[in-house]
């Protein structure tokens, strides 16, 4: 997967069959333990409220989560997140 910019917090997303969809930034972060940058995500049109979680280099590749740790960051970074939201 390759994520594209876009203005006001959506990018586009190529799936691997080569679909591209436009999604809704929820936010991005960077862990200055590991040095990565993560990116937090969700399809407007899909009601479920599904977020997506990646980590990110610096050419905008997606990369999925590998570790439990990198899990429970990305959950305790979200968590926050949407106590704060409300």
């Amino acid at each position: 997967m390759a994520v594209g910019k876009k203005p006001d917090n959506r990018i586009i997303i190529t799936l691997d069959d080569g679909t591209e969809k436009e999604m809704v930034i929820l936010l991005t972060f960077n862990d200055k333990t590991n040095n990565k940058d993560y990116v937090l995500y969700y399809d407007h049109n899909d009601e479920s409220g599904s977020v997506f979680a990646f980590q990110y280099d610096k050419e905008g590749k997606l990369k999925p989560l590998t570790t439990k740790k990198e899990w429970d960051l990305v959950q305790e970074v979200f968590d926050a997140y949407m106590s704060e939201e409300q």
